[in-house]
């Protein structure tokens, strides 16, 4: 009896061990993930006038960056005129947003 308190008592010990560990890998890519977002954003309201476009297209690509540390498997944005979706599994698709389609009789 004593011996197998012992071996539990063991198991027990090196789970506790382990746990700061995986919590750590767990928190460290999504606290990244926020800083990539938090510097996206923010190079976005601070940008010079002269210089917006340059800065619009690094803090998109900071955006994607951060979403896909995140583990967001699907990044999908609609500006007006422009569909853009980025798919993990899946080529990139970007282009001009298709016209809505007449519903079919059965899906009404």
């Amino acid at each position: 009896m004593v011996k197998r308190y012992s071996n539990v008592s063991r198991i027990a010990t090196a789970r506790q061990a382990a746990a700061p560990r995986y919590a750590l890998q767990w928190i460290a890519p999504l606290l990244v993930s926020v800083v990539f977002i938090l510097a996206a954003c923010f190079l976005i309201i601070f940008a010079p006038p002269d210089r917006a476009q340059a800065i619009i297209i690094v803090a998109i690509g900071l955006l994607i960056v951060g979403v896909g540390l995140a583990g967001f498997g699907v990044l999908r944005l609609k500006l007006p005129g422009m569909d853009l979706a980025l798919n993990r599994d899946e080529p990139a698709a970007m282009g001009p947003t298709p016209p809505p389609t007449a519903k079919a009789e059965h899906d009404k």
